[in-house]
């Protein structure tokens, strides 16, 4: 009997669980990691549920319906995945401080460099790290000494939501 084309999805649900050790759902036009398995190659990578999935191989997953992302995912042109995850994190401001630096690279503000034992550090932001939103608010376009007084202004906390480019290793697959 021919498999349909929901049972072949299914499937490769399963499959994406128990090779990369993650699970995702759309959220937002997205899909985004709703569980993540320790010791697996999502969690080795970085991935932490919630994460949003971005773009695999640098192909945007926003609008794509989640079968086809899970496919990408699961086709095996080579042993790793490139991913980019999209996170929001809360991160303490210390007298206008989180312990990170941030510059204005060609794609936008990036992390330049995270104190260790700082807000920032502990809120897991890491060096080259791209800042997309502060508190909510989108700042493509925005110049660096604005995002800089947006994040030293905030009150107690910030909300930064940044993109990392991830690999995700395969294991004993054949």
């Amino acid at each position: 009997a021919e498999k349909s084309e929901e049972d072949a999805y299914r499937e490769n649900v399963s499959k994406l669980k128990e090779s990369l050790g993650i699970t995702l759902e759309i959220r937002d036009y997205s899909p985004e990691a709703t569980s993540v398995l320790p010791d697996s190659p999502a969690a080795d990578a970085g991935i932490e549920k919630g994460d949003g999935l971005v773009a695999i191989w640098g192909r945007l997953t926003g609008y794509m319906p989640l079968r086809d992302a899970v496919k990408m995912l699961l086709e095996k042109p080579s042993i790793e995945i490139k991913c980019t995850i999209e996170r929001m994190v809360d991160v303490a401001v210390m007298g206008g401080d989180t312990g990170a630096s941030f510059s204005m690279e060609f794609d936008g503000l990036t992390v330049s460099n995270v104190k260790e034992g700082t807000s920032a550090f502990e809120a897991g932001l890491k060096k080259d790290d791209l800042v997309v939103a502060i508190n909510g608010r989108s700042i493509r376009y925005t110049p660096l000494k604005k995002a800089l007084e947006m994040i030293k202004n905030s009150k107690d906390t910030v909300k930064l939501t940044f993109r990392r480019e991830l690999v995700l290793w395969r294991r004993g697959t054949t």
